[in-house]
């Protein structure tokens, strides 16, 4: 990711989601000094070399050498190397230079790239790191031939699979392949093994037992909650590879206060590998928070870090639900990271404690209040997902962790005619999710979340607030909101965060030492209900939805920790009503949030 093909003509260079000033853009000027070092006279030409270093050193900016042409006023070569004092993380140094050669038509165009990176886990001082290098060499052009788009994006799975050791083999030069004896003799020790194996963890929150299968989620064993108690979640899930075709995962989780096993299994297939076509099933006998808008991904199980659940929580949390669900999806991949496919859900869902918490309803088919619902549904879901970066071909790929654009949209539709499904209604969610880099100043992330339930649903299939009530940072949710506060047939939700990776707080002398960046935060909800969907309820909540536009906001401090190690964020959180409707539900509130970035 840190070695992707870096363009010293852009404005801004993205680097690991953090923008870099080029030395050679229009803003550079206010984040560099220039020292003209040297020209070179030629038969033809004449070349200019310029030292530039950041006036700030802890500035995202680098520092280095170029080299000007007189002839077109284009570059002949570039160093870009970062400053040792950056606010960056686990990265000691990278180093960066690219040369050109002038062509036949008196263009200068790429001839080669040299990349070079350190990384260190702990800290940039002493400690010994992982060496990177990286070597692009560019000749035989072809010019006035242009591809079609899809001549770039189509991926060959056979060259895809190519072991790096036979590629090696038949095209690096000696260097290379000396580096490569020394990469299976290093994979080799058990030292280096023991730490690759922790950063594994670590970072997927999985560890190996045996060969094929892996425990975890470490990060959601514990919770707990007022129906089960202190609970203990333990997961699992099969891996051969990276490029695995067939995978099965699946939990169990016991709780302690009601003695209670909840359970969930899940087994995906890839089909095809060219359309990227899976089906996938899962069935799943869970206390779950229901009411919450969640938009189909690539697994069907729940994730347990984007649930409800947490060891740590405030208020009284009884409104869960007792969900038996199977479910059966089909998806495919047309284009690259545009998916769309359909899912049927059959469940049944009730109280998971009646005498709390009540989802009662009327039921216009029987003329009678009920609390068990049962419910068979479709979802047509599209994901679309520009510029985000895939690693493997199997039916589970890496991510990485370049930010992207995201367009999801479910349209889902309830049936009253199959196996005792009790109610017919159509819905509509749309997310659309758009990163914006703004130079220096950081990064903006809005988000946008709509949806619209077409018919009377009783309160377990209606759309209730993406309220939060664990002490941790959860994105699209609402801190000082409580569980089913707002219920509504449809919504807006605007939300917005805005990192400004350290500009501020490098410009603050000593708190700059601390190496925090500062974040704001802000959170929108509106919506309504209809009479209709109020006359169907008999459960314990009254439907509210706010008469003006509800409104979080605050600000925070990230990247908290030692050394290279700052996972931390701590928010400070408001909202604009003087007096809730919901005694229990806070002004003012602090989260925790947990993440590990550059």
């Amino acid at each position: 990711v840190a070695f992707k093909n870096i363009n010293p003509y852009e404005e801004n260079i993205i680097l690991l989601n953090k923008n870099f000033v080029s030395p050679i853009s229009k803003e550079g000027f206010g984040t560099y000094d220039y020292v003209l070092r040297d020209s070179i006279q030629t038969d033809n030409e004449k070349v200019y070399s310029i030292d530039y270093f950041p006036r700030e050193g802890r500035e995202l900016g680098f520092r280095g050498n170029f080299k000007i042409s007189s002839l077109n006023y284009a570059l002949v070569s570039i160093q870009l190397r970062t400053p040792y004092k950056m606010n960056l993380n686990f990265i000691k140094d990278l180093d960066f230079s690219k040369i050109y050669t002038l062509n036949s038509q008196n263009k200068y165009v790429p001839a080669s790239n040299n990349y070079n990176g350190i990384f260190t886990i702990f800290s940039k001082k002493d400690e010994k790191g992982l060496f990177v290098i990286k070597k692009d060499f560019f000749s035989n052009y072809t010019f006035d031939e242009p591809k079609k788009l899809s001549f770039y994006n189509e991926v060959n799975s056979e060259q895809a699979s190519v072991s790096t050791k036979d590629l090696i083999e038949e095209n690096a030069d000696s260097d290379t392949k000396r580096i490569q004896k020394l990469v299976e003799f290093t994979s080799n020790s058990k030292k280096i093994t023991g730490i690759t194996n922790a950063l594994y963890t670590f970072s997927e929150g999985y560890f190996n037992v045996f060969k094929g299968v892996q425990l975890g989620n470490i990060y959601s064993t514990v919770a707990t909650n007022e129906i089960q108690g202190f609970n203990f979640r333990l997961g699992f899930r099969t891996y051969q590879t990276l490029n695995d075709r067939f995978r099965i995962q699946g939990f169990t989780t016991y709780g302690f206060k009601n003695n209670s096993i909840s359970y969930g299994l899940e087994s995906r297939y890839l089909l095809v590998k060219k359309r990227r076509i899976i089906i996938d099933a899962a069935y799943t006998d869970d206390f779950q928070q229901s009411g919450l808008t969640i938009f189909v991904g690539d697994h069907i199980l729940p994730d347990a870090q984007n649930e409800s659940k947490a060891i740590f929580s405030r208020g009284r949390n009884y409104y869960l639900s007792k969900i038996n669900k199977t479910s059966v999806k089909l998806s495919m991949e047309p284009y690259r990271n545009f998916e769309i496919g359909v899912m049927a859900n059959f469940s049944m869902i009730k109280s998971a404690a009646p005498d709390l918490f009540s989802l009662a309803f009327f039921n216009p088919e029987t003329q009678k209040s009920e609390t068990k619902t049962t419910d068979f549904n479709t979802t047509f879901f599209i994901n679309y997902v520009p510029k985000r970066e895939v690693f493997g071909t199997g039916v589970d790929r890496n991510l990485g962790i370049r930010l992207h654009p995201t367009l999801s949209i479910n349209f889902i539709r309830g049936f009253s005619d199959f196996s005792e499904s009790q109610f017919k209604y159509q819905k509509l969610n749309i997310l659309y999710n758009q990163p914006i880099f703004l130079g220096k100043f950081g990064v903006l992330d809005p988000t946008i979340i709509a949806g619209k339930t077409f018919n009377p649903v009783p309160l377990s299939l209606a759309s209730g607030v993406s309220a939060n009530q664990t002490y941790f940072y959860a994105p699209n949710t609402f801190a000082l909101l409580n569980y089913y506060q707002f219920v509504a047939d449809q919504f807006l939700q605007f939300n917005v965060d805005h990192h400004f990776n350290g500009f501020i707080i490098n410009h603050i002398p000593l708190l700059n030492r601390t190496k925090m960046r500062s974040v704001l935060l802000f959170r929108s909800y509106i919506g309504d209900v209809s009479a209709a969907t109020i006359a169907l309820n008999r459960s314990s909540i009254k439907y509210n939805v706010p008469k003006k536009p509800y409104i979080e906001y605050g600000f925070g401090l990230e990247n908290i920790g030692f050394g290279n190690l700052r996972p931390l964020r701590v928010d400070l959180i408001w909202n604009n009503i003087a007096k809730n409707n919901d005694a229990n539900s806070p002004k003012f509130g602090i989260r925790l949030g947990f993440k590990t970035t550059f």
